[in-house]
């Protein structure tokens, strides 16, 4: 779960039909780390579909809340991405 320190983290969602969207937000923030606007913090990536969490797939968000995930309010900024269909 991310911790409260002096980085900025943003939690990413969406259902799995735009997982190619997720890696293009995944990738503004690596570029956004490189530069130094935000006072030296780094932007953090926090997401269930990433290899820090193990299949989580075919839970629902709220079993991964249970399970200990981060939570979308444990983080500065929340992203969230829908397409064609809301949810798994």
């Amino acid at each position: 779960m991310p911790t409260r320190d002096d980085n900025i983290h943003i939690f990413i969602d969406s259902p799995g039909d735009i997982a190619a969207e997720r890696e293009v937000v995944r990738g503004v923030i690596n570029e956004l780390n490189e530069v130094e606007y935000f006072d030296n913090r780094l932007l953090n990536a926090v997401a269930w579909d990433s290899d820090d969490y193990v299949s989580v797939a075919s839970r629902t968000p709220q079993e991964n809340i249970i399970a200990g995930l981060p939570r979308p309010s444990a983080c500065e900024i929340s992203v969230f991405i829908f397409w064609s269909r809301s949810g798994t």
